[in-house]
């Protein structure tokens, strides 16, 4: 639980104002995240394509959208966030974890991309490069793991 709760504090999700309904998307087995922020508040629905995979989710709308460890394993990511983008309100947040490649000389022998499952890769450019392409801007990164982009308000 620890780990999530570092992602709370350094994302500043547990400062988040006016956040009536989140979305742990990809929450995986344990939906220690939807606890968490049910204790900060917010009613936290959950998704995850083998453990929780109803897709209720689909017809609401959030202020708040947590996506854990979960792009490193998607085929098409961007279709993956066009959908949360269209999921989330305006000034909505997607608050996002990946383990961020910093440089190409050591990409053969990063421990990270030798996990078969870990199919596509991110830094805080494809961050950047994301928010362009999407209705979001990047608030937030630290550089390591953390990606909080924001939906234009208007």
């Amino acid at each position: 639980m620890n780990n999530f709760n570092n992602f709370i504090i350094i994302s500043k999700i547990d400062n988040l104002k006016n956040v009536k309904r989140a979305l742990d998307f990809g929450c995986g087995p344990g939906p220690v995240l939807q606890v968490l922020l049910e204790k900060l508040g917010y009613a936290t629905d959950i998704y995850d394509p083998f453990f929780y995979p109803t897709q209720g989710f689909l017809k609401k709308r959030y202020d708040l959208i947590t996506c854990t460890d979960v792009l490193e394993h998607l085929k098409n990511p961007l279709a993956t966030l066009r959908i949360l983008e269209v999921l989330l309100e305006k000034g909505g947040i997607l608050a996002v974890t990946t383990l961020f490649h910093t440089s190409a000389e050591d990409f053969i022998s990063w421990w990270y991309r030798k996990d078969p499952t870990h199919i596509t890769f991110y830094s805080q450019k494809t961050f950047r490069w994301l928010a362009e392409h999407l209705n979001l801007s990047l608030e937030f990164s630290d550089d390591k793991s953390i990606g909080v982009l924001k939906k234009s308000a208007s």
